[in-house]
């Protein structure tokens, strides 16, 4: 008995020495991790894409990424992509510039297709755009007084006597204020069916869609008082067909009529983009009548 007691003091002495441990390893300092350090992104943000109102997907926009840069003369001089000859140009044009006042940028090349160019302005005075080439010029596709936000398509391809041509271009903005020019290029292979809805305040579009052959109806509406032109843009750079010439507002319903046969439309099957050129609010609904 008197063996028992001892082992049962000798068990019980044990413990209070294991929590005495256990309570002193506790107080221990509480060790301080280093901040682990955030890896940068080695890739440039994604530059912002500019569209009009729409249901319908804006052609998809690649924009460069560079900036401005100021030398050392202070003047602000927009950087640019490596000029490229005809025979380089196989990636899409991508061209993203701001700046302040009239500037000349340097030389871009466009190839057959359709260019998108956009354009912000905030300055009050006259905001001018001209695209020239050493083998032709060309009237300002921007000529406005005071602020603008707006885009539009221009169809490119050799030849062409009405408007671009491919190969090299240079581009003059004339402003008083600060501006942002984008140019681009996309060459679709698919494109939305019919019905499609486009809308926007003053130069927009859309794209892209798919036409085939047939006959499909287009809802147009125009609030505004100046000129209202609707244009088709084939993505592969056919010659761009008006199907709307109006002077001030309009609520009609037209005809666009698609074939391959060049006696019976202009307009032969294909993928396409929708260019507005509005002083005011328009929509564009086109549907095909034979869709289920």
């Amino acid at each position: 008995m008197r063996l028992a007691k001892h082992s049962r003091i000798i068990k019980i002495f044990g413990a209070v020495l294991l929590l005495l441990a256990l309570a002193a390893c506790g107080s221990t300092a509480t060790a301080t991790l280093a901040p682990t350090p955030v890896e940068q992104p080695t890739t440039a943000p994604t530059a912002p894409t500019a569209t009009t109102e729409s249901t319908v997907a804006a052609p998809a926009v690649t924009a460069s990424t560079e900036e401005a840069t100021a030398p050392a003369d202070g003047e602000l001089r927009p950087t640019r992509a490596p000029i490229m000859s005809l025979n380089q140009a196989l990636a899409p044009l991508s061209v993203d510039i701001e700046g302040e006042g009239t500037q000349e940028a340097e030389q871009f090349i466009v190839s057959k297709g359709v260019m998108i160019l956009m354009a912000n302005y905030e300055g009050d005075g006259n905001f001018k755009v001209t695209i020239s080439s050493p083998e032709k010029d060309m009237e300002p596709s921007i000529d406005v007084q005071g602020p603008y936000f707006g885009n539009m398509l221009i169809t490119a391809f050799r030849g062409n006597t009405e408007g671009m041509i491919t190969g090299g271009h240079t581009l003059k903005i004339e402003a008083d204020g600060p501006w942002r020019i984008q140019l681009f290029q996309d060459f679709p292979t698919t494109g939305q069916d019919p019905t499609v809805q486009f809308g926007g305040v003053g130069d927009g579009g859309g794209g892209w869609m798919e036409l085939k052959e047939g006959e499909y109806k287009m809802r147009t509406a125009h609030d505004g008082e100046s000129v209202f032109q609707v244009r088709l843009h084939e993505g592969r750079g056919a010659p761009e067909v008006m199907i709307v010439d109006h002077e001030g507002a309009m609520e009609e319903t037209i005809t666009i009529n698609v074939s391959e046969d060049p006696a019976v439309s202009e307009i032969f099957p294909g993928i396409y983009g929708i260019g507005v050129r509005a002083d005011g609010i328009w929509s564009l609904i086109i549907e095909d009548p034979n869709a289920e």
